[in-house]
């Protein structure tokens, strides 16, 4: 018997991309904030070790006039610590902020074609 991945995306002043770009896998609304962003770099780190430093750098680099402290991640700190630094960035903290926490979010069978790691960092402001 397979299991279904489960993903869960959030609801409230979000483009259709933005909320892609900030799901998390799960069957259930995370508890709070702390828990999602957690999740969240998690999911981010995966994708950027997927890629490997050099493309994961250059991803971030070019993300440098509508999100300079990409930048700034990926030339002051390790890799391996890249998505939770990420996470914590006021780039993604403006789209966490802009969750409704009241509202349920959508939960979905996980798509064949996630988001990847360039679509991901386009849509941070």
């Amino acid at each position: 018997m397979t299991s279904i991945e489960m993903q869960w995306m959030p609801q409230g002043d979000l483009t259709p991309g933005q909320q892609e770009a900030l799901s998390v896998r799960g069957d259930h609304k995370p508890e709070d904030l702390e828990i999602y962003r957690e999740m969240w770099g998690q999911k981010v780190q995966r994708l950027l070790d997927g890629v490997g430093p050099a493309k994961a750098r250059q991803a971030m680099e070019m993300s440098t006039e509508h999100a300079p402290n990409l930048m700034a991640i990926s030339q002051e700190s390790e890799p391996r610590h890249w998505g939770m630094q990420i996470a914590s960035s006021d780039s993604a903290e403006s789209l966490f902020n802009r969750i409704d926490w009241d509202r349920p979010g959508i939960l979905r069978q996980s798509p064949d074609e996630s988001p990847n790691l360039w679509e991901i960092l386009e849509q941070l402001p």
